[in-house]
């Protein structure tokens, strides 16, 4: 027994002596998966400290304010981002311009006039790229100009409104409401995922929009408007000779003629009923279909089409 046990010792002693000091054992290297995971992780870690950076400065807003002189009808030209534009009637000959911005960094703003005068521009810009977080970034304008201007505005995420002017404009918005009060003029409005309001217009208007009703009071002119999912609502009068079409998908339409009135009426639905409560001779009478002429004189022409809702004329 002693000699077996002698001779195991002199085998360990022998393997022992014969490892060579200089000789370490090497690990494997990271399998793709375990370097993709660490890339990952620090990619992330970088986002998060890109966030924490935004959020401290998010709600930071800086006020831009320009003043520009004007002598002839101009035309106004803006456009911004995530914010809304708001246009009032103020002085003849002044333009007033005033910029909230929130988080300055991300946004490139500028408001200059055209060499002749007779035109401002007011842009807002996101200069934000997508792996940069963009906090709580917003461009809200808010522009005062003679009554007599021209407006071309176009934001998105944000509401429209415009008071008091007399030349009409084109007013373009995404998630956003549009509003009109006291105007003058042609406007084109278009939006979607917003509602449309106009109070008190002599001209005309084109509208669009989706999943928000159109209302439309005090009004007179020639109109052409168009919603899905939603009503529409019109009150006024319709200019003689004029072509008015009202359309909707998934709503009602109430139009209450106010005045003297006279028109030849086409109003149809798909599903639900078409009501008239003012005297009209008809030349077409269905539950779902109504044609005929309400008043006399010049008339105006009146196109009603709307499924999945009712049609009142009264």
């Amino acid at each position: 027994m002693r000699k077996s046990i002698t001779h195991h010792q002199h085998q360990d002693d022998r393997g022992t002596k014969d490892q060579k000091p200089w000789v370490h054992r090497i690990r494997p290297p990271l399998s793709p998966i375990s370097i993709l995971l660490i890339v990952t992780l620090v990619f992330l870690v970088g986002v998060m400290a890109l966030a924490s950076s935004a959020c401290t400065t998010q709600s930071a807003v800086s006020t831009e304010t320009d003043n520009f002189t004007v002598s002839a009808p101009i035309t106004l030209d803006v456009t911004s981002f995530n914010g809304r534009i708001e246009v009032c009637a103020g002085s003849d000959n002044v333009v007033v311009v005033r910029a909230e911005l929130r988080d300055i960094r991300r946004i490139e703003y500028e408001a200059t006039q055209s060499a002749n005068g007779d035109e401002v521009i007011v842009t807002a810009e996101n200069k934000g790229k997508w792996w940069f977080p963009a906090g709580n970034t917003e461009a809200n304008i808010y522009v005062t100009v003679p009554a007599n201007t021209a407006l071309r505005l176009k934001t998105s995420d944000g509401k429209i409104e415009v008071q008091g002017t007399t030349r009409g404009g084109t007013l373009d918005t995404s998630n956003g409401d549009i509003v009109l009060e006291q105007v003058q003029g042609h406007f084109e409005a278009t939006t979607s995922n917003g509602e449309v309001e106009i109070d008190t217009l002599d001209g005309s208007t084109f509208v669009r929009t989706s999943n928000g009703n159109v209302t439309v009071q005090e009004a007179k002119g020639e109109f052409n408007i168009k919603t899905s999912n939603g009503n529409v609502s019109f009150s006024g009068k319709m200019t003689p000779s004029g072509s008015n079409r009202l359309v909707s998908t998934n709503g009602d339409i109430v139009v209450e003629l106010t005045g003297t009135h006279s028109l030849n009426l086409d109003a149809s639905t798909s599903f639900g009923e078409v009501d008239c409560e003012m005297p009209i001779l008809a030349t077409k009478t269905e539950t779902d279909h109504l044609v005929g002429t309400i008043g006399t004189g010049e008339a105006a022409d009146l196109h009603i089409e709307t499924s999945n809702g009712d049609v009142i004329i009264r």
